[in-house]
């Protein structure tokens, strides 16, 4: 099997695309790539996970995709493989002395990752199977990104030629096998981000606004006095949390205020409602 290869950026990437044009044949099942989510503070570091699930039976033995991030809100320290990777192909692959068979390029100018895992192990229990995390990317927010912004890290296609001198920009992922045909899976995204800021407090103890540790009639004034007039009132984030108490994490009002009191007057024997 030969392992086929383009320049992505600065470096080599192995990726499932031939040199040359070639026909590819469509593979049952769709390989859902996943981002996850996560929070951090101006200055303070972060982890994104990059994961592969429902791949298809006879597993990967190529892949290549870029993740797209925003430099103005985080910079990028660290791109790893993940445990899915680790298949033991080196072991079989010749070519892995030579050629790294996880390959990654960090592009700060427009904000992209280039990724890619590829091996010419002909034997399928040395290719990625399962599910997992294929590749970890730490990074940093930025000390001037303001609370509240969201930097997202979206999965995309390599920007480059479908192949050398093709003139056409290429605009899907490659996910799949070579084993004389090249054969690709389809594919889902799911997108992660980081949120710059503290993540929300858990509740400690619903209806009590104050934090005091009760829940009494100081709550039911303290979150209606909040409402008419928040500049002159205040309420911690742990007491907004915990005042959350009416419908399903929609945020503080009336009836929060109504259900608290009901609680309060023993009205309701539990919060939420």
């Amino acid at each position: 099997m030969k392992k086929n290869k383009i320049i992505a950026g600065a470096m080599a990437l192995m990726v499932m695309a031939c040199a040359a044009p070639a026909t590819a044949v469509a593979a049952g099942g769709t390989v859902v790539f996943s981002a996850s989510k996560e929070t951090a503070l101006p200055g303070d570091e972060f982890t994104i996970e990059v994961s592969l699930s429902d791949i298809p039976s006879t597993g990967i033995n190529a892949c290549e995709f870029a993740v797209g991030y925003d430099s103005s809100l985080v910079t990028i320290t660290g791109v790893e493989a993940g445990a899915l990777t680790k298949t033991n192909a080196e072991s079989v692959d010749a070519s892995s002395s030579s050629i790294p068979l996880f390959d990654s390029y960090i592009n700060k100018s427009n904000g992209t990752i280039n990724v890619c895992w590829s091996t010419s192990a002909e034997d399928s229990k040395y290719w990625m199977q399962g599910e997992g995390v294929m590749v970890t990317i730490t990074g940093t927010v930025n000390s001037d990104a303001k609370n509240g912004s969201v930097a997202d890290f979206e999965i995309e296609a390599i920007s480059r030629d479908t192949y050398p001198g093709s003139g056409t920009k290429n605009n899907a992922i490659k996910v799949g096998y070579y084993d004389g045909s090249k054969v690709l899976y389809d594919y889902e995204v799911k997108n992660g981000s980081v949120t710059i800021g503290s993540a929300a407090p858990t509740v400690s103890m619903y209806g009590d606004a104050n934090c005091d540790g009760e829940v009494n009639i100081s709550d039911v004034v303290l979150v209606k006095s909040w409402l008419l007039n928040s500049s002159k009132y205040s309420i911690t984030e742990q007491g907004k949390a915990n005042s959350d108490v009416q419908g399903s994490a929609n945020g503080i009002n009336g009836n929060d205020v109504v259900a608290i009191q009901k609680y309060v007057l023993k009205l309701v024997t539990s919060l939420p409602i």
